[in-house]
Order: C-alpha cells, then structure tokens, then sequence
C-alpha cells in the first residue's frame, strides 16, 4: 500500500479530495437516496421498466426508444442492492472519471498544475454530482468517454496497431447500446477508418477479425432487437422522434404560428417525406433555432438538484447557473483557442498533437452537435462530454502557452 502511495501520489491525492468534495456537497444538497428520486424522471423510470421487461417482465414498449445497455446495468444494479448500489455505482464512476481526466491530462500535457485544475473543474460541477442520485446515462457516458479519451491519448503513439482500433471500438459499441447517438461515430471508425488504416493488418492476421466481432456484439445485438421487434436497421428511433416532438414542431410554432400542442400534433400526423420537405424549405430558420437550442442547453440550469420540489437546493441551482454561463464563455473563448492552435501545429507539423486535437474536438464538438434537436432538459443535454471538454481544454491550453513561450524566444 505505501509502496502504491510513493509511486501514484497524485492519483491517491486526487482520488482522497474527489470524495472529500463529494461527501461535502452531498451533506450541502437535499437529495434523498430513494426510488423517488431516483426514478423521478420519465427517462430514468423508462430505462428501469426495460430492464425488467428484458429479464421477463412485462414489456411496456421502450424497446423502440431506449438501448439495451443502461436497463440491463440497472437491472442488475436493483436486484443485488436496489437504489443504493446504483448510487454507489454512479458514485464510483465520478470518482473514476476525475482520477482518469487527471491521468489523460498529466497524459497530454505533463504538467501536474493543469492536471489539478482540469480535474478541480469537475469534481466543482454540482449538476453532475446531483445525477448520481438518478437513474440516467450520464455518468456511465462522462465515464466512457473520459476513459475513451485516456486511452486513445496514452497509445496515440500505436494508432497504427490494431490495439488501438480495438480499444476505440469497444468503447464506441458500448457507449451505442448506452445513448444512441454515437451509432454515428461508431459507423465512421468501422466503415471508414477501418478500412483506410487497418484493412491490411486483418488480410495478413485473419484471427483478428474474430476479436472484431466480439468487439461489435452490442451493437450487433441491439440491431438485431430493433430488426426483430421493429424492421428496422438501427440501434433506436429515438433520434427521429426526439427530432420530431422538439425541433421540428418548435419550427412549426415559429414558421406557422401554431401553439406547441398543435405544432407537435401536426409533427406527428406528418409524414417523413412531409417532415424533409418542409425542413430543407425552411432550412435557415431550423438552422437557427438549432444552434439557439445548443446555446440555451449550455447556458441552463441544473434541473436534476431538483425533484418534486421545485425550490429544492434554489442556491446551488443559481449558482449552477452562474457556471453554466461561465462555461458558455469558456467555449466561445476556446473556438478562438481552437483555431489558433490548430495552425501552430500545423505549421509545427506536429503530426501526433494534430491527431489529438482532430479527434478530441470531432468528439467534443459532435456531441454538443447532437444536443441541438432538444431542450427543456436543463444542462443534462451537454453535461454528458464535461469530462471531454476539460481534457480537451486543457490539451489546447497548453500548446498556447507553449505557442506564447516560442514567440516571446524568437523575438
């Protein structure tokens, strides 16, 4: 145990503080560990009737919106210790996540300070630490993709070998079956970057192909389910009716002046050759409110620290708010950042942080992407890439000192 301590002291420092603060703003907030709460939302109550129609209840119809994944993790969750092993579980996984940030950004950077600061941000974040008292995704994707993001930054240097392939994959297909949308991502590395980079080394070790297919088996399964239930090729229609109930009825309240019970209504009467013809003839103004809705989910409040009582933890809400905007700053600040880090590197030619930086912000910037077709969900929407985005930041933060530092050399 010392001999661990002397080798790893940050991540014991960094682990030790993460459930100080925690226990600290868990004694702060009023949020009970009960199926009240964690069940409170539609979603999480949808993710627990699926898992218990998938072990041979009754099945009330979630199949078609919702992956199998987080209901069979819940499920089990409830059977071996109910509410409380589930929040032990998203407790576990927070804790996780901000051990593994610091990691990816001790990683990237080698500077312990932007490793503390990176992971000081996270552990800070009320909202997220308010939905490990529900039962939802997020805090199985935060971990996912923090620790997605830890192991493409530490074998950067082996993107070549199939390892690295195997390794991108396996987090992609389970984060599939977890929230849906990154059956795109998924699609993208196996149909187009697999074949570019990696085809030869399956011709010359066929063996390979076999570890492949077990890698995609989630997502394997969950097409499979969808294809058998509903005909259809996809891992979920939850993409499309979310689509439909939010965005594109909210284009019908602003184009046609309708109410929103009419407008949804309409939406639903529509057919889908009546939806992509109305939306491409309008297509400036749901650009529009596309790009308001991701603006209006980054800058929301935290509405998990509140359940049934809509003034619970009302300060911490404010102040989450007053993050949240801070945040929205941070991210238009970091495009600039972005854009001008993008171009010392490739001017540096700096072939391996140009791969970090390509990747780090097509995943950030898709995800924040994807939030555009809904709201009215508070900052849950966004707050799933926090730990990718600090990672990200942090990565981005310390080529522009470095930019700083040469610049001030060469004059």
């Amino acid at each position: 145990m010392v001999s661990l301590l002397k080798k790893y002291p940050h991540i014991f420092i960094v682990t030790i503080l993460s459930l100080g603060l925690y226990f600290l703003f868990y004694n702060l907030l009023s949020i009970s560990i009960d199926d009240a709460t964690m069940f409170y939302s539609v979603d999480a109550n949808s993710y627990k009737l699926l898992g218990e129609a998938i072990v041979g209840g009754t099945d009330s119809g979630y199949y078609s919106i919702r992956p199998i994944g987080f209901p069979l993790i819940l499920t089990f969750l409830l059977k071996i210790g109910g509410v409380y092993a589930v929040w032990f579980y998203h407790v576990a996984l927070w804790v996780l996540s901000s051990v593994y940030i610091f990691k990816s950004i001790f990683e990237l950077t080698s500077k312990v300070v932007l490793a503390y600061v990176g992971g000081l941000i996270f552990v800070i974040n009320l909202s997220l630490i308010s939905m490990t008292f529900h039962g939802l995704t997020e805090l199985t994707t935060v971990f996912l993709l923090v620790l997605l993001s830890y192991t493409c930054c530490k074998n950067i240097k082996q993107r070549r070998e199939l390892f690295f392939l195997h390794s991108t994959l396996l987090f992609l297909s389970v984060l599939t079956i977890i929230k849906p949308s990154f059956f795109y991502p998924f699609i993208f590395v196996l149909v187009v970057l697999l074949p570019l980079f990696y085809l030869k080394k399956y011709i010359n070790n066929p063996k390979k192909l076999f570890l492949l297919i077990l890698i995609i088996s989630p997502v394997i399964t969950q097409v499979s389910v969808m294809k058998l239930k509903y005909d259809e090729v996809t891992v979920s229609q939850i993409g499309a009716k979310t689509f439909k109930s939010y965005v594109y009825a909210q284009g019908l309240e602003e184009i046609k002046g309708l109410e929103h019970k009419e407008a949804l209504t309409m939406a639903n009467q529509e057919t889908n050759s009546e939806i992509k013809s109305f939306f491409f003839d309008n297509f400036s103004t749901y650009a529009l409110l596309f790009s308001d809705n991701i603006m209006s989910n980054i800058r929301s409040e935290a509405n998990y620290l509140k359940t049934s009582d809509k003034n619970q933890n009302e300060f911490y809400n404010e102040i989450m708010k007053a993050m949240n905007k801070v945040y929205f700053i941070l991210h238009a600040l970091f495009i600039l950042i972005f854009v001008v880090v993008f171009f010392y590197l490739l001017k540096g030619k700096k072939h391996v942080k140009m791969i970090v930086l390509i990747g780090m912000s097509a995943l950030f910037y898709y995800y924040i992407f994807t939030t555009g077709i809904s709201f009215y969900q508070g900052d849950r929407l966004v707050i799933g890439v926090l730990g990718v985005w600090i990672i990200f930041y942090m990565f981005l933060l310390d080529n522009l000192i470095q930019l700083f530092r040469k610049e001030k050399t060469s004059s």
